[in-house]
């Protein structure tokens, strides 16, 4: 209902806008490649239960990892071989600023950052980032992988680690046989349509780590060996992620909930020093984050956030998008998962979303802007794999990973959703 109202309310007012929710307008691909990848979904849907189930863990995260990757590249070729660069060419990407960059220096690339008259002469997305975002591309530039190709390379090899790091954390909070009936799901969830030629799948995989240092961090035991320091790696690499993207902040209510939940006060202390002192190191090169955001929020009412109701994209444009993006099996995950271990990552990340809504600053686009918070939703999925109910903490491996008829089907019309969209709707990235 939520989508067909996001899609139908644009056009009844008049507006005019090309493919709503999605950024992106309706164009038909070469039909010959759509069966082609469908195929492959299908297979991949069919014999991952089974993998996940029989594969040894650590081999497990492997397999996520590259199917992930596989399963996002494969869905980029339905448009062909361009479809896996088309989000990172044109003077509106990241590597368009490499060469201001380079022309200017890093140094004061940095320093003068937030003033608005050198802000506005940046493409679109480097405004609406911190100045860590650039230096990434640049630095991609500087080791070879500079342009659209190369960029892409990196952000998919990134972006595949996402699922792996989300598993270690399923495991830690809800058990290895949870972690286990999630990772179908959350390899062959919709949003792999953004996650290859995306910068935000890279936001996603930093956002993942952190997350997952963190939960390690507050994991079973009152002094767990080693949990200070995945608590200060945690809060350094969270540090980092919002130096990349504003948007990263609100990811951190997922640990929060669970620190909170465990009551590991110091592994929050630790995460806060660690994530203190990436702030305090951007400071002394001349970024102070709040003026960023600023400088960001001013650029973005002056630009298209004036041509994008608030109320619209906050009650429909983004539910709607951010829907298709999990996929239908989150829709009933949310209305049938009563397993509290996965609400605790999940309603974490819930909230964050709900957050990020309400700012204001995701009007449309968050297909791909709010990838950092669909894993963590995705893990409800794992509880249809034997029904709502919560599962034993018997010993993992021994015991069977269930897996239902019902759980099946959705992993096939995961699989066909995120067809159907790639092969209607071209989106930017």
């Amino acid at each position: 209902m939520v989508v067909a109202s996001a899609v139908a309310v644009p056009f009844r007012l008049g507006w005019k806008v090309k493919a709503p929710p999605f950024a992106g307008e309706v164009e038909v691909p070469n039909l010959a490649m759509v069966p082609v990848v469908l195929a492959v979904g299908v297979w991949l849907a069919v014999r991952l239960p089974g993998w996940s189930a029989r594969l040894p863990w650590r081999r497990l995260l492997l397999v996520a990892g590259l199917v992930a990757l596989g399963w996002g590249c494969a869905l980029a070729l339905v448009r062909g071989p361009s479809g896996l660069t088309r989000g990172l060419e044109g003077r509106f990407e990241y590597p368009a600023v490499v060469a201001q960059v380079d022309r200017i220096g890093a140094g004061p690339f940095v320093d003068t950052f937030t003033d608005p008259a050198v802000l506005r002469r940046y493409p679109v997305h480097v405004q609406g980032h911190p100045p860590g975002a650039a230096l990434l591309f640049v630095g991609l530039d500087r080791v070879g992988l500079g342009g659209p190709a190369g960029a892409a390379l990196f952000l998919a090899l990134a972006g595949s680690t996402t699922a792996p790091a989300v598993l270690l954390a399923v495991r830690d909070v809800a058990g290895e046989r949870r972690a286990r009936q999630a990772m179908p799901f959350l390899v062959l969830a919709p949003a792999a349509i953004w996650t290859v030629s995306s910068a935000d799948a890279l936001y996603a995989a930093v956002g993942a780590w952190a997350v997952t240092l963190l939960v390690l961090a507050s994991g079973r035991g009152p002094a767990r060996s080693g949990s200070a320091g995945l608590a200060v790696a945690g809060g350094l690499l969270f540090g980092l992620g919002v130096q990349l993207s504003y948007g990263l902040g609100p990811l951190a209510l997922v640990p929060l909930t669970v620190l909170v939940a465990r009551r590991r006060w110091r592994v929050l202390a630790g995460a806060a020093a660690g994530a203190a002192a990436v702030m305090a190191a951007a400071a002394v090169a001349g970024f102070w984050w709040p003026d960023g955001l600023a400088a960001t929020h001013a650029r973005y009412v002056a630009g298209v956030a004036s041509d994008r109701p608030f109320a619209y994209f906050a009650l429909l444009g983004n539910p709607a998008a951010v829907a298709v993006a999990l996929g239908p099996a989150v829709a009933v995950a949310l209305a049938r998962v009563r397993d509290g271990r996965l609400w605790l990552l999940a309603g974490g990340a819930l909230a964050a979303l709900v957050a990020a809504d309400l700012t204001g600053l995701s009007k449309a686009e968050v297909e791909r802007i709010w990838l950092p918070f669909v894993p963590w939703l995705l893990v409800l999925a794992a509880g249809l794999a034997d029904g709502a109910g919560p599962v034993d903490r018997c010993p993992e491996r021994r015991s069977p990973v269930p897996w239902s008829a019902a759980a099946s089907s959705l992993l096939v019309v995961q699989v066909g959703t995120a067809v159907l969209v790639e092969s209607v709707v071209h989106t930017v990235w």
